[in-house]
């Protein structure tokens, strides 16, 4: 596993405890005693890769900058970023996990493009150590995972801002070392994907779905 992620895999993919019950080995006792989510994915590696965008630019990830490259030239968009980007299917939205500037933690930000012009990165979440981002192809909404209640879940959010809603594990708390009765596994290593009026999502025990508010 990389070492060179600075959340490794608390804050990366909320890597602190098996869902089947237990820790996993090698994470120190006193991460998994002091975290506030339960999870079950491994840290996922970084990656790089380009996007095309509405204009004719284009999304780069290299490594864990991202940018807009366009006819006139690159425009940072951000440093940090953990896992890959989302984007709408018109290409003029997408949405990302990085971590947090001067702070420990994840965010979610979102990127626009009004009136020919890319938007500042907007933040959309901020709580438990958000990650495993997907956005719906009209891009009104972005999905993803946290532990902001306490423990892990799948999450959504509108694209415009708003207070996200959270889909799954709803009022669950835990429950010892192993998951609490009725918990529902995130998706392992890729986020959830949109599709016909719910999310869908593959986990370590099979295909999970939520039906969107």
């Amino acid at each position: 596993m990389k070492t060179t992620m600075k959340l490794g895999m608390a804050a990366a993919c909320l890597a602190l405890c098996l869902a089947a019950g237990g820790c996993s080995e090698g994470v120190p006792a006193t991460t998994i005693a002091s975290a506030p989510i339960l999870g079950e994915t491994d840290a996922v590696p970084e990656r790089s890769g380009e996007w095309a965008l509405s204009g004719g630019s284009a999304l780069a990830l290299a490594g864990r900058a991202l940018e807009i490259r366009g006819p006139s030239g690159a425009t940072k968009v951000a440093e940090g970023v953990i896992g890959l980007p989302a984007l709408s299917a018109d290409g003029a939205r997408f949405a990302f996990a990085r971590e947090k500037t001067g702070e420990f933690g994840t965010e979610i930000l979102a990127v626009a493009r009004v009136d020919g012009v890319w938007s500042t990165p907007r933040a959309l979440a901020r709580d438990g150590t958000p990650d495993l981002v997907a956005i719906s192809e009209d891009g009104r909404d972005v999905a993803y995972v946290a532990g902001a209640d306490g423990i892990a879940a799948v999450w959504i959010v509108p694209f415009e801002g708003g207070a996200p809603v959270q889909l799954t594990n709803v009022g669950l708390h835990r429950e010892g070392k192993g998951p609490p009765a009725g918990f529902v596994p995130i998706p392992y290593r890729v986020p959830p994907r949109f599709a016909e009026g719910k999310l869908v999502w593959t986990a370590r025990d099979g295909e999970h779905e939520a039906v969107l508010p």
